[in-house]
């Protein structure tokens, strides 16, 4: 019997392969190369595309993170997905929705490595002192509003040296990037299920890398609070040096990695 490789060829048929019988592939658009997952998801969202629309790609040439930086996508060294979904939830539960998918992903994570990722307030996750994993929400306005979560995985990636230091790759197990692309395929599009459950902020909370931890605010030099933990819209809870507490529902938050070993 010829053994499969470690990692197969990432492709359509390879993540067919570990999909449930009877699942709609017609849902799963996948792509050597392209701009962004997250931009053709927008594209197909104006043109009406339904809720649960998931696109995949080898590589992206204008991969996007939060606040406007770049992702790093190159070919063959990760996952890059994006999921559309039209949810009918209020509008203080879509707010959690980049929450959800955070845990979705680290579920991923860990049921095809074994291994569970921390997560960094709001939306990234870590191994150790680097990032595996950034996700990234949008709205799509219109007259059929969406919202389209985007999730970049590093697998197998060779990082420039700007990023060597602060990015990683996930653990290497057979076919992990077929095997991870099924994974997210079978969770992403049943967030507003999820968050209906209620359960995952508890695993939020549970993973958290930053509870407990002393966070910085870049955006407020010189800034220094205590992370008291995570609220039930996923606001994150700081306290500062007098005990003021303070809510922040968005933003970018420091944290010294080296406390959290």
């Amino acid at each position: 019997m010829i053994q499969r490789k470690m990692e197969e060829a990432f492709s359509p048929s390879g993540i067919f392969r570990h999909l449930p019988n009877g699942f709609d592939k017609k849902r799963v658009h996948f792509y050597n190369v392209i701009d962004s997952t997250n931009n053709e998801a927008k594209r197909f969202a104006a043109e009406g595309a339904p809720d649960g629309t998931v696109f995949l790609a080898n590589c992206q040439t204008a991969g996007r993170g939060r606040v406007g930086r770049s992702f790093y996508s190159p070919e063959d060294g990760g996952i890059y997905f994006s999921c559309l979904l039209r949810p009918q939830l209020s509008a203080d539960d879509v707010v959690l929705i980049t929450v959800a998918a955070s845990v979705a992903a680290a579920d991923a994570i860990f049921a095809v490595t074994g291994v569970y990722p921390a997560i960094k307030w709001v939306n990234d996750l870590f191994l150790g002192r680097r990032k595996v994993c950034g996700i990234l929400t949008e709205m799509v306005s219109g007259t059929s509003p969406a919202v389209v979560v985007g999730v970049g995985i590093n697998c197998s990636a060779v990082f420039p040296e700007e990023l060597q230091e602060i990015a990683g790759n996930l653990p290497k197990t057979e076919d992990l990037r077929n095997r991870l692309a099924a994974e997210l395929i079978c969770k992403m599009p049943y967030l507003e299920e999820i968050i209906k459950e209620g359960n995952f902020l508890d695993q939020y909370r549970a993973h958290s890398m930053v509870i407990g931890q002393i966070v910085t605010l870049p955006q407020e030099p010189g800034s220094r609070y205590f992370a008291k933990g995570i609220g039930d819209s996923g606001e994150l809870i700081l306290e500062d040096e007098t005990g003021t507490e303070r809510r922040l529902t968005t933003g970018e938050i420091s944290i010294r990695l080296a406390d959290t070993d």
